[in-house]
């Protein structure tokens, strides 16, 4: 794992230690800082609830604490995303599969900045066409 805002490779040896389709996932990851990590997730209609448990052996540092929260918040998007069997939900899970996951967190970052900055150009250039059309 390449964590996001240090640059640092750990190596996690990862073992499943429960996995019940849809609504438990449990994992142990070992390595220097070994982490235990238990996550609940169960579908209320059109939204999912998340729980998650962890259990490391060194307390953990706040930047450290954000990106595991950040991170566990992509999971259980990611599966909440896998149990939904609409069409939208299957062509954004083709996205995510092919093209979002296999991108490095700085390709990440570039790709969400430049959809941001061509908005906000497509927003300027409507509020040009109108300002102009419309004879301010």
């Amino acid at each position: 794992m390449r964590y996001d805002r240090t640059d640092e490779v750990v190596d996690y040896d990862g073992i499943v230690e429960e996995f019940i389709d849809g609504r438990v996932l449990s994992v142990c990851l070992n390595a220097e800082k070994s982490r235990h990590i238990k996550v609940h997730l169960s579908d209320k209609g059109d939204t999912s609830l998340l729980r998650q448990e962890e259990v490391v052996e060194n307390e953990l540092s706040q930047t450290e604490g954000g990106e595991l929260n950040s991170w566990l918040k992509s999971v259980a998007w990611y599966l909440a995303l896998q149990n939904k069997n609409t069409t939208w939900s299957k062509l954004w899970k083709f996205f995510m599969d092919r093209v979002w996951l296999k991108m490095s967190p700085s390709g990440r970052r570039i790709v969400f900045l430049v959809v941001i900055v061509e908005a906000s150009g497509l927003i300027f250039f409507l509020l040009f066409l109108i300002v102009y059309y419309a004879g301010f």
